[in-house]
């Protein structure tokens, strides 16, 4: 190694720099990353979820606490803020990381707190995939979905309606990595 251009100490011309953190452009980083954390979870008793690999459960007793974990964003819940705080203290001991309190974003999804509920919205995040696509000045139309039916029917259109949004959502992400 060498020290960068420009950047050279003519007192220390053979040192360089000690790195204090891990290289996000490389690919392992964040898969040494993951697998650390995994690990700690699954010694403090978690288990992965059979389902999505980055839902880890928690459950002893009457204590049940999910962690979503998505590339740097954690999202924690449960039924005992006690031992939730608690955890995040215990986190905080492991690992850097910071505490931002309650749910804004997470994976495109807008949290908003209203009428004593959490109500989760895609607004900002399809506004954004819009623009992308350069859709932002299609007329929109209503839901296809019938207001009166039978709810299998309804279930099924959300369920394709559903699949073309993930379907739309990957091409995205897919796109966004290679603009």
């Amino acid at each position: 190694m060498r020290q960068p251009t420009g950047f050279v100490d003519p007192n220390f011309s053979h040192h360089v720099c000690h790195l204090y953190r891990s290289l996000y452009s490389l690919k392992q980083a964040t898969r040494a990353w993951f697998r650390l954390f995994s690990d700690y979870l699954e010694g403090i008793g978690f288990h992965k979820s059979k389902s999505d690999y980055s839902l880890f459960i928690y459950h002893h007793q009457d204590i049940l606490i999910f962690l979503l974990i998505y590339v740097d964003d954690i999202l924690i819940t449960g039924n005992n803020s006690t031992i939730i705080f608690q955890f995040i203290e215990k986190l905080g001991t492991q690992f850097s990381m910071k505490d931002l309190g309650n749910l804004l974003y997470f994976i495109g999804m807008e949290a908003n707190y209203a009428n004593g509920g959490l109500y989760l919205s895609q607004t900002k995040y399809i506004t954004d995939l819009l623009l992308h696509t350069q859709f932002q000045d299609a007329k929109p139309i209503n839901s296809p979905v019938p207001v009166r039916g039978s709810l299998v029917v309804m279930m099924m259109i959300l369920c394709l309606m559903l699949q073309c949004i993930i379907a739309l959502l990957v091409l995205f992400s897919i796109s966004s990595l290679h603009v």
